[in-house]
């Protein structure tokens, strides 16, 4: 049994023993208390969950895989799989393989019709559904979602507008049937912070399956994973099964505090999720509603830690080892950055008005620049400070 396990059978049995002295002492119990209020909480948000169902017709699901199929055959071909003959040995295979050697095609070895399952938030009165881009990605033409309310009502929605930076989408279904969900007031750090060992619900659709209860703690906050661009995640000891992507995590309060996004899992570990904070998501989602997109600055550098420039090993870098800064590694040709003079091996130590003491810093800070605006660079460079402006540009839609 894992430590994990222990730890809650041990929890479980504690709670068990803390209900039956307080019945036997006729005091208010707290575990009744505990189940009431997520049952209440559970009940009064289940009308803004619904299901995603993202449907890839057959023709598109082998159009989409024409690329990869003649990869795998070219592949096939080298690593001497082809017949002798100069055939499809594969193929050959399979039909000798077969009752009355019945012959197939490329076609009969692809599969049905792919369906993909996701979570969804209903945001607004207009009929706004928030969800996860992991849920609508690759969505182009031929390819249909329907939202499934609580009520177990179907309908189809259109992609609105998509974020992959935060991991964001919109769709929208005017007809959705539900009541849009409650977001708390402001940012958790101003109303009930959100810290490691408070108590969060969550209601999802795994699977495909109808609405469905869970209930955790959060493990930390501001956490990393490398999934995409803009990260301050929640992370949660709530399950990510396949269909949760875009599920909300609420507080006991019933407000949304963030929507589930991501996880991580090894084997023979128990799996963690992480949650995008619902400011974030407020913020990305209001943006993408009235804008169809989400501005940001964009300055064109790669950089590290300095902290963590050993591990480059390049001996350009041995002077900035343990510095605080971003470190540019690679500037990118004709960006703002190249025209503003900064160059390999510069430490950027401040941008509009605000320090930076690592690569973090600069991303958020370069999160909220205006577009198309001048703003004042700071650097190190052969140990001097040098002061520059940089023309900030557009971050693409997309970049690799």
């Amino acid at each position: 049994m894992c430590g994990k396990t222990q730890i809650r059978c041990g929890l479980i049995l504690f709670l068990l023993s803390l209900s039956g002295v307080c019945r036997a002492q006729g005091i208010p119990n707290p575990v009744e208390a505990l189940e009431n209020r997520l049952t209440e909480i559970y009940e009064s948000a289940n009308p803004s969950v619904v299901g995603i169902r993202v449907e890839i017709p057959r023709e598109t699901w082998i159009s989409s895989l024409g690329r990869k199929t003649q990869r795998i055959s070219r592949l096939g071909e080298n690593s001497g799989l082809a017949s002798e003959q100069g055939g499809s040995s594969i193929l050959e295979k399979i039909t000798r393989s077969l009752p009355g050697n019945q012959a197939i095609s490329p076609e009969d070895l692809m599969p049905a019709p792919v369906e993909r399952h996701g979570t969804g938030l209903i945001y607004d009165l207009k009929g706004d559904i928030l969800t996860t881009y992991e849920v609508v990605r690759d969505v182009t033409g031929g390819v249909s979602i329907v939202v499934v309310s609580s009520y177990d009502t179907e309908l189809p929605a259109e992609l609105r507008a998509v974020d992959p930076y935060t991991n964001i989408a919109v769709l929208r279904c005017p007809q959705i049937e539900g009541k849009p969900a409650k977001f708390a007031d402001g940012p958790p750090s101003e109303t009930d912070p959100l810290r490691p060992g408070s108590f969060v619900f969550c209601i999802s659709r795994p699977y495909g399956l109808p609405n469905s209860a869970y209930y955790g703690i959060v493990c930390g906050t501001g956490r990393q994973v490398g999934q995409v661009r803009y990260e301050r995640l929640i992370q949660t000891t709530i399950p990510l099964y396949p269909g949760s992507h875009g599920a909300p995590l609420l507080d006991l309060d019933g407000a949304v505090v963030g929507i589930l996004s991501s996880t991580l899992k090894q084997e023979g570990w128990e799996s963690v999720s992480f949650a995008i904070p619902a400011d974030q998501v407020r913020e990305i989602a209001d943006k993408l509603i009235e804008y169809g997109t989400v501005a940001r600055g964009f300055l064109g550098v790669r950089v590290a830690n300095a902290s963590e420039l050993h591990r480059i090993k390049a001996p350009r870098f041995k002077k900035l080892y343990g510095k605080s800064g971003a470190v540019v590694t690679h500037v990118v040709p004709d960006s703002p950055a190249a025209k503003a003079g900064i160059q390999d091996t510069d430490l950027i130590v401040g941008i509009g008005g605000k320090p930076i003491r690592n690569w973090e810093d600069l991303v958020w800070v370069m999160h909220g620049l205006e577009p198309g605006t001048d703003v004042p660079v700071v650097l190190e460079r052969d140990d001097q400070t040098i002061e520059t402006k940089v023309a900030v540009d557009y971050l693409p839609s997309h970049m690799d």
